[in-house]
């Protein structure tokens, strides 16, 4: 059997309850986890990988907690390497976080000597071309 916060409450009250609850956003364990952690521990402690705090600046975003999304958005600036420049190129496109966007292009400019104009163009396939050579095989 299910039980609901309104559950606890009878007549009018019942109502005015059911009225103001929020429904939140579903999340798994995981995820939630993830969150409060990101809260109520400093980011240094959490020790996460570039995909965890893209993960985690999607979650914080769902949740509108903005520092958690401005934390996570600036340590991935930090995990931009060649191995996943281009998924965190991707990811801030996707999420219109042009500084983010502008680190992983400076990156790719320093470490592949090519032409910030030519890397604007690039799309993500590409990019992952460029810096994973050995996808380049399994065409």
């Amino acid at each position: 059997m299910k039980i609901s916060v309104v559950d606890f409450f009878i007549g009018p009250m019942k109502e005015q309850v059911k009225e103001k609850i929020v429904p939140l956003p579903e999340v798994t364990y995981f995820d939630m986890n993830l969150l409060l952690h990101a809260i109520y521990e400093p980011l240094g402690k959490a020790e996460l990988t570039a995909e965890g705090h893209m993960r985690l600046y999607c979650i914080a975003d769902r949740f509108t907690c903005n520092t958690v999304m401005v934390n996570a958005k600036n340590a991935l600036s930090i995990y931009v390497d060649k191995e996943n420049v281009a998924q965190i190129h991707e990811f801030a496109k996707k999420n219109n976080l042009a500084r983010l966007s502008e680190r992983c292009v400076d990156f790719i400019v320093a470490n592949g000597a090519l032409s910030r104009e030519f890397v604007a163009e690039l799309d993500t396939k590409h990019l992952l071309l460029l810096f994973m050579p050995s996808l380049n095989e399994m065409d």
